[in-house]
């Protein structure tokens, strides 16, 4: 056989072979999406009949894709249901919901229990119970909290897109009731990663404690506003807000 003959063979044969190639890569499958949502909660533990407990749920997208129509609901023999919706959930995303839960007026002295059902259009309803006490009114305790921040913009005085920013954190138990599982959760646009929790463990009455993060701040930020909640396994979130008015290194 010619040489000539031999390398056309050659060339045909790779031209096949590449064609197999691309006509693979274009029907390869698209990435499979899976969804995944995440849930935790916390709630008052005691009300007086005719009162409110507030149920504060986290919920959290750990998928790849969009979550559609988050809905938390709690429903219970001696409470008035009650709903909340969050309409779109981004991958990576979280968001803090908050339900004041009416407690029937009917309600005797005791204890009571209550589902919270989380679900979304795209994964299967979540089950959690809560309990809580309907107490006689002089017997409520409300325990309580402040949290002061202490940002850190470094020696200019500015913060730098991309880099970390040093927040210092102090929970003070302001009430007579010592608080255990205290966390704090941040959330802010201005944040890469949105969200930031800090754990301070348990805070005796009277006393204080510090933690510290470094939230890495995203590109596009010009201030830094940023959304705080308090939990416990005592207490509800303080709800504070706050906003570092500070500005870019440059600017």
């Amino acid at each position: 056989m010619k040489i000539g003959s031999i390398l056309f063979i050659i060339v045909v044969l790779v031209m096949i072979a590449g064609g197999i190639a691309l006509l693979y890569v274009m029907q390869a499958p698209p990435e499979e999406h899976y969804y995944l949502l995440s849930f935790s909660e916390s709630h008052s533990e005691g009300a007086v009949a005719g009162g409110s407990i507030e149920v504060r749920g986290l919920v959290r997208n750990d998928g790849n894709a969009i979550l559609h129509n988050i809905r938390i609901r709690v429903s219970g023999d001696a409470v008035t249901d009650n709903e909340a919706k969050v309409s779109v959930l981004n991958p990576g995303y979280s968001r803090v919901v908050v339900m004041p839960v009416k407690v029937l007026p009917a309600a005797s002295p005791g204890t009571y229990s209550a589902e919270v059902v989380v679900s979304a259009d795209e994964v299967d309803a979540q089950i959690k119970a809560v309990t809580f006490e309907v107490v006689e009114e002089a017997e409520v305790v409300a325990p309580s909290a402040e949290v002061g921040f202490h940002p850190s913009y470094g020696f200019a005085g500015c913060f730098s897109p991309g880099a970390g920013w040093r927040i210092t954190t102090t929970v003070e138990n302001t009430g007579s009731v010592g608080l255990t599982g205290v966390r704090v959760v941040m959330h802010s646009d201005s944040f890469r990663d949105k969200n930031l929790t800090m754990e301070f463990g348990g805070i005796p009455a009277g006393e204080k404690r510090n933690n510290t993060a470094y939230p890495v701040i995203s590109a596009s930020a010009e201030g830094i506003p940023v959304v705080v909640d308090v939990f416990s396994d005592q207490l509800n979130s303080t709800g504070k807000g706050t906003d570092f008015p500070v500005m870019k290194c440059g600017s």
